[in-house]
Formats: C-alpha cells, sequence, structure tokens
C-alpha cells in the first residue's frame, strides 16, 4: 500500500517507479475535495439512464430453444448489466400499459432494477425480434427486426417531454455517479446538463447524429465520455477540437480505437473461441468501462481529475489515464459475447 499524502491509501495499478511518481504529483494537484470524494465510492454506486429502452424477443432459428424475451435497447441493456454487477440503476422512460410495456416492467423488477421514473401512462414499448441463427461458415450471427403492438416494422419509440424530464429532476433525491444515455432530444440534454452540473460523470452513446446536429454537438459537449460504434459513425475528425474527453469508438471484430486528448489509439479484440451470441456487445463494453471506473480508485480519480475542470492539468495527465485504460479496463468484452 502507498500513502497519499495523510488522506488516503490505495493500491497503485502499476510498479515502476517513475510512473508512481506521476501519480504523486497528480493527486497533489487534486487536493483534498478529490481524495474525500474518493471515499464516497465505498457506497452504493448509482447509475441514471434514458435513452432506448425496448423488449427484446429472441428467437433461435432451426434449434429447439424457446422464444424468449428480456429488457433491451442500449439504455436497458446498460442498467440491466450495471445491476447485474451490484449498482442501483434508475432508468428513465417512456411505456406504455401494453403486454409487451408490463413484461419490460416484470423483467426490470426481477433484476432488481428501479422502475420509480419508468412512466407506463403516455409512451409506447418498442419491440425488437432478434433472431439468431447459423451463418453459411458455420459462425454464430443474428439480424434484428423490429414492429410495433400492432405488427408494423419499425421501431415504436417516444422520446421523454420536457415536462417529465423536469418532474424527474423535482423528484429525484440523490446524485448517480453517472448519467447514461443514448438518444439526442431537449429532455434528455437537461437531464444530462442537470446530473453534470451536480457532480455526475455524463456517458453519451449516441446511435447516430440525428438530423439536428446543434442539438447533438450540445450533447458531445456536456458529456465526459462518448462511445460509438463504427458502423453508426464513422468520421472520428469530427471529435478533433473536443479536449478532456474520452471518445471510444468500437470496431467489432477489429477491436476499438480511443482518444483522450492528443492522438486516436487502437486496441486489438481478445479472440472467444466459444461465440454463442454477438448482440450487445457493445453494451457489455459501456457497463464494464462505467464498473470499472468506479471500482477501481486510483482510476477513478484520475477520470475525476481529466474530466472536471479542477483537474485540467497537462496533457500528460490525459495519457497516463490512456495508459490505464489501455491496460486495466477489460475491453476484451468488445469481442463476441461467450453464454
Amino acid at each position: 500500500m502507498t500513502s497519499i499524502s495523510n488522506y488516503e491509501s490505495v493500491e497503485l495499478p502499476i510498479e515502476n517507479i517513475k510512473e508512481k511518481k506521476n501519480y504523486f504529483d497528480l493527486f497533489k494537484k487534486i487536493g483534498r475535495k478529490k481524495l474525500n470524494f474518493i471515499k464516497e465510492i465505498e457506497t452504493n454506486n448509482i447509475i441514471v439512464g434514458a435513452g432506448l429502452i425496448s423488449l427484446d424477443v429472441l428467437i433461435w432459428d432451426g434449434q429447439r430453444v424457446p422464444i424468449s424475451y428480456y429488457v433491451g435497447g442500449t439504455c436497458g441493456n446498460v442498467m440491466m448489466i450495471l445491476s447485474y454487477m451490484g449498482w442501483d440503476a434508475y432508468p428513465i422512460a417512456r411505456l406504455d400499459g401494453t403486454k409487451d410495456g408490463m413484461s419490460v416492467l416484470d423483467d426490470m423488477k426481477k433484476h432488481h432494477v428501479h422502475i420509480d421514473f419508468v412512466s407506463t401512462q403516455d409512451g409506447k414499448t418498442p419491440v425488437i425480434v432478434q433472431r439468431n441463427f447459423i451463418n453459411k461458415d458455420g459462425v454464430p450471427t443474428h439480424k434484428f427486426e423490429s414492429r410495433n403492438n400492432i405488427g408494423r416494422f419499425y421501431l415504436d419509440f417516444k422520446s421523454l417531454t420536457l415536462k417529465q424530464a423536469n418532474g424527474v429532476i423535482e423528484r429525484i433525491d440523490f446524485v448517480p455517479k453517472v448519467f447514461f444515455f443514448d438518444r439526442v432530444s431537449p429532455a434528455i440534454l437537461k437531464l444530462a446538463t442537470t446530473f453534470k452540473e451536480k457532480g455526475s460523470v455524463v456517458f453519451f452513446e449516441p446511435s447516430s447524429r440525428g438530423g439536428n446536429v446543434s442539438l447533438f454537438n450540445k450533447c458531445v459537449e456536456v458529456s465526459d465520455i462518448i462511445k460509438f460504434s463504427e458502423q453508426r459513425i464513422k468520421d472520428i475528425n469530427q471529435f478533433k477540437d473536443y479536449k478532456d474527453k474520452l471518445f471510444i469508438q468500437t470496431q467489432g471484430a477489429k477491436g476499438l480505437s480511443y482518444r483522450l486528448n492528443g492522438d486516436w489509439k487502437h486496441l486489438e479484440p481478445v479472440a472467444n473461441e466459444k461465440v454463442v451470441d454477438t448482440a450487445g456487445a457493445g453494451d457489455w463494453t459501456a457497463a464494464a468501462l462505467i464498473n470499472y471506473l468506479f471500482k477501481n480508485k486510483v482510476m477513478f480519480l484520475l477520470a475525476i481529475s481529466l474530466l472536471t475542470d479542477a483537474g485540467r492539468t497537462s496533457s500528460s495527465s490525459a495519457t497516463l489515464l490512456a495508459d490505464v485504460l489501455k491496460r486495466k479496463v477489460p475491453f476484451s468484452l468488445m469481442s463476441p459475447v461467450m453464454l
């Protein structure tokens, strides 16, 4: 154990003496306030999320496996995974009172996800059919179909209204460690801005830039971590002018690239020889990264120091965090998921 001033003792995830000195210098710059904040990590981790929450219908073509129904969508998956990892997860959503909506609520409650901010009064419940099958090369794969509650094939999703967002802000009596969102709207931007001002880390996983580029850019500006798929957003140069934000572009079987100030760096994937289902691998990556940043005290302190005004010290600090990310975060979860 290594003593950091008189405030805290932590296990540094490195052996090199020179690197340890860099950590000490960074800790000194952060000061007592951030070190005291570290102690709060030992309390329950709380995440609030908004965006796509759906009912996923899993069908295994050509196999004697019964149809199954689970919470899905990017936001839904991240909330469910982090709840499984021991977090208190609070999704915000506009569903409906249909059988599909009730199935989503039941699955959330079954897996201890809090439904305090899930409405079933005036929304819609998107339904996504995932067909799993073995392709001609003998590799497990899948395709998605989406339908609404009367059988039409499109994603029946209703975003939050500003009135609903303000209602959540008035009701919520805690500050989450993380606010996660995957859709762009004025209401979700209001939530992200509010939680950022209260001290939450804001994690944005856009599915696309959408039609409102100005609104999209505002969502990026308020966020600390921006993660997206190469399939959805190919142009990484659009983010070159942003500072003190962690950008991650997942690239499927090719691995991923990330940037935290400076140039983009690439991480190779970790092979998984027992692939069953690759759907949701990116959501597992997001959840694993969030969990790891808060699980490891040194990592979280570095992240906070770099993503807040008090910690914007130097590009060398950013490189330090990026190097630790490269060594410590289980990005192998980006590889096809093994069930």
